[in-house]
């Protein structure tokens, strides 16, 4: 299945680049369907810690992501219609260039194929090429129970070379996530050194 999929960071870069003379490369229908399939992935890996109905996203952020060049697609070869995606955003922090990855998601049908591992590759090597000294990511864990999905996630992640930090950051309280959550939860902390 692997070379049946391309995962491009040029695209949205190119898209980046479109938006800012006022043009655009995402039709409505590919912002959809990327908005579904981020909103999917996110319910299907954060059951039972968000209340019913809930959305990660909505058309509006996953057009401004992919304007801003942020998002790495996985798209079909010779298509443009994502069925996957991560963000990779390049930060300082105490002198430090670190890059936060997020917004990670594949289409439910294309799961544990591989396409996981080649956008997160891709964005290492993004990250890498930007000289960052490290990547970020932060897991929304609940509080007073083991969430399954989210406990093979930071052994995945581990797999990677995250480690976590021992901090948490709290949850953004403002927006559309205000008020949303099932249960007590915190976002920990997982680095990896980027060792260039």
């Amino acid at each position: 299945m692997e070379e049946e999929f391309t995962v491009n960071a040029a695209a949205a870069a190119a898209a980046a680049a479109a938006a800012a003379v006022g043009g655009t490369t995402w039709s409505d229908g590919d912002v959809a369907a990327l908005t579904e399939i981020v909103n999917e992935a996110y319910r299907w890996g954060e059951g039972n810690i968000w209340e019913e109905p809930f959305h990660r996203t909505d058309a509006g952020e996953v057009r401004e992501l992919l304007e801003r060049g942020k998002l790495i697609l996985a798209q079909p070869q010779g298509q443009q219609r994502p069925v996957g995606c991560i963000k990779c955003e390049v930060f300082e922090e105490d002198g430090r260039q670190g890059a936060e990855i997020g917004f990670f998601a594949i289409d439910a049908t294309l799961r544990r194929h591989g396409l996981g591992k080649r956008l997160y590759a891709a964005a290492e090597s993004q990250a890498r090429a930007a000289g960052c000294a490290f990547m970020r990511l932060y897991v929304l864990d609940p509080l007073h129970w083991d969430h399954p999905m989210k406990e093979a996630l930071k052994r995945w992640y581990g797999q990677l070379g995250f480690a976590l930090t021992g901090s948490s950051a709290e949850l953004p309280l403002a927006g559309r996530l205000n008020n949303h959550l099932a249960t007590e939860a915190r976002l920990i902390v997982m680095e990896k050194p980027l060792h260039t």
